[in-house]
C-alpha cells in the first residue's frame, strides 16, 4: 500500500484527496488537493466568483505516531463582493481557522474534562489558542433555540480563577443543561440573561430555582424587566448547607468556650466534627463512637445535631407532609437556644414560600441525591421493628446487639442501617446496664417536640450509646 493511500484512509478529510506525505525532524507535511472543481466562498458560501489568485495554506491536525501533522492544500483566494478577499471554502476546517475540525473538537471536548494548563500540555498550544478555539467551537455548535419553550430554569453562581471571579449560570431543569451564562452574580447579571428572552420566552417560565441571594430574587420579581409570575424556589443544597454551617457554629462556640485546644475537651470538641456533619450511613465506626460520645456529654452539640438532621430530613418526606414538619422545625430551632439555629430559622421563615415551593416541584441546583440525601440520624424515628444497641465487636467494627424493646431508633443509632450486623448475636455481658435519662429531661424535651419520641422514653446504653424511642 502507498503512503498516499494509507494517509488518505487515516486522516478521512471530507472533500480532499492526499498527493503527498513529507516527514520532518518533528512533524510530518500532508499535502492534499481539493476534489470540488468550482470554488466556494468560505464567508457566505457564495459560488461562481472571480478567482484573484492561489496561496499554500496550512492547517494543524491531530498529531500522527507523535509527531505533529500538518495538513497542506493549494487554495484559491476569491473576491466575493459581499465578504471582500477570502480563501474557498474546506470541509476539514472552519473558516479563518488555522486548526482542523478534528483538532477544535477534541480541544473543545477537553476544556470540559481538564485544566486549561493540562490542554495546552497535551495538544501542545498556547492559552489564548484554547479561548480562540472554544469561541470558534460554541459559535457553530450553541443551539440558537435552546431559550425557546424553557419552563423550570434553575440560577447559581461558579467561581473560576485564583482571583474568585463569578459566572452566573442558567440550567435547564427539564434537560439538565446549562443555556445562559455571563460574567458578576448580581441583579444585574441575571437582568442580562432577562433581556435576551421575549415576552413569549418569559411567560413559558414557570419556577425558578436560587439560593437565597437577594440579587437574584429582585432581578426575577421585577415588574418591568423580570419574570414576576414565576414561582421562586429556594435551592435545598443551599439550604442544607446553611443548616450545616449552624451546627458547625454551635460545636466552634463550644469549642471556644472550653478553652480550644488547651484542654482535652476543647480538643474532644475539634474531633467532633465530622461525626456530627457526616451522615451517619457514611460514618467510621470512629466517628459513631465519637458521636455516641456526644450525645451523653454535650447537650448543645447532640441538639444541634438532631436540628440539622431533620432539616435534612424534611426534604424526604412526602410532599403534604412537608409544611406541617417545616413549621414543627422552625418552632423547635427557634426555642433551641442555640443562636446560630434561631438566626437560620428566622432566615427561613421569611423565604418560607420558596422553600415550600422547591419541595412542591422538586427543584434543587444539585444533583437531588446530594441535595438530599438521608439523614435519619438527627433525630428519625424508623417505623416498626425493634430498637437495636450497637457495640464495638472483635477489630473494632460496630455490631447489633439483641434487640431491647421499643418502636425505632433515634439519633445516632439508626447509622445501624449500614454499619451494623443484624445477624449479630446478643449483649456482651460486660456492656453496661441501660441507664434512663433522669439528668437531660431538656434533651428529652427536645426529642419530643420535635416529635421524635411522643409517647416514649429516651434511654442511653452506656458509653457505646445509642438514643431509642
Amino acid at each position: 500500500m502507498r503512503v498516499t493511500t494509507a494517509f488518505n484512509r487515516m486522516l478521512g478529510l471530507p472533500g480532499a484527496w492526499v498527493r503527498d506525505v513529507e516527514f520532518g525532524e518533528g512533524a510530518m507535511i500532508v499535502t492534499v488537493a481539493l476534489r470540488r472543481k468550482r470554488p466556494v466562498c468560505s464567508g457566505c458560501g457564495a459560488r461562481g466568483l472571480k478567482i484573484k489568485d492561489r496561496r499554500v495554506k496550512r492547517w494543524r491536525h491531530l498529531d500522527q505516531g507523535g509527531l505533529r501533522c500538518v495538513i497542506e492544500c493549494d487554495l484559491r483566494r476569491l473576491y466575493c463582493p459581499g465578504c471582500g478577499d477570502l480563501p474557498e471554502h474546506v470541509e476539514w476546517a472552519r473558516a479563518g481557522a488555522r486548526y482542523t475540525r478534528d483538532f477544535d473538537d477534541l480541544t473543545a471536548w477537553l476544556a470540559q474534562q481538564m485544566s486549561q494548563t493540562q490542554i495546552t500540555r497535551l495538544m501542545r498550544i498556547g492559552w489564548e489558542t484554547v479561548g480562540k478555539i472554544l469561541a470558534r467551537v460554541v459559535a457553530e455548535k450553541l443551539d440558537h433555540g435552546r431559550l425557546d419553550r424553557l419552563s423550570l430554569i434553575g440560577v447559581d453562581e461558579v467561581s473560576y480563577g485564583a482571583d474568585h471571579k463569578f459566572l452566573t449560570c442558567v440550567a435547564n431543569h427539564e434537560s439538565g443543561g446549562i443555556v445562559w451564562a455571563a460574567p458578576g452574580r448580581n441583579a444585574a447579571s441575571l437582568q442580562g440573561f432577562f433581556d435576551e428572552l421575549s415576552d413569549q420566552q418569559k411567560a413559558s417560565i414557570r419556577a425558578v430555582s436560587i439560593d437565597m441571594s437577594a440579587g437574584y430574587e429582585n432581578a426575577i420579581r421585577d415588574p418591568d424587566h423580570g419574570v414576576p409570575h414565576a414561582q421562586v424556589c429556594f435551592d435545598p443544597f443551599h439550604l442544607v448547607q446553611l443548616g450545616g454551617k449552624a451546627c458547625d457554629q454551635v460545636r466552634r462556640d463550644e469549642y471556644n468556650l472550653h478553652g480550644r485546644s488547651s484542654t482535652d475537651t476543647g480538643k474532644w470538641i475539634k474531633g467532633a466534627r465530622y461525626s456530627l456533619l457526616k451522615d451517619t450511613a457514611n460514618q467510621t465506626p470512629k466517628q459513631l463512637l465519637k458521636l455516641a460520645e456526644v450525645v451523653l456529654t454535650n447537650k448543645r452539640m447532640y441538639r444541634a445535631f438532631l436540628l440539622y438532621g431533620e432539616l435534612r430530613y424534611i426534604y424526604r418526606l412526602p410532599k403534604d407532609e412537608a409544611p406541617e414538619r417545616l413549621d414543627a422545625w422552625l418552632a423547635w430551632a427557634s426555642r433551641s437556644r442555640l443562636k446560630p439555629f434561631v438566626k437560620l430559622a428566622r432566615t427561613i421563615r421569611k423565604h418560607k414560600a420558596g422553600v415550600l415551593a422547591a419541595i412542591e416541584l422538586g427543584l434543587s441546583n444539585e444533583c437531588t441525591s446530594h441535595c438530599t440525601s438521608c439523614c435519619v440520624c438527627g433525630g428519625c424515628v424508623l417505623g416498626g421493628g425493634a430498637g437495636r444497641m450497637m457495640t464495638v465487636g472483635g477489630g473494632g467494627r460496630l455490631v447489633a446487639s439483641a434487640a431491647v424493646g421499643g418502636a425505632g431508633l433515634v439519633g445516632v443509632v439508626e447509622v445501624g442501617a449500614a454499619a451494623v450486623d443484624p445477624a449479630a448475636g446478643d449483649v456482651p455481658a460486660a456492656l453496661p446496664d441501660l441507664d434512663r435519662l433522669r439528668a437531660d429531661a431538656e434533651l428529652v424535651g427536645d426529642l419530643v417536640e420535635c416529635e421524635h419520641a411522643l409517647g416514649a422514653e429516651a434511654v442511653l446504653v452506656g458509653g457505646d450509646a445509642a438514643v431509642f424511642a
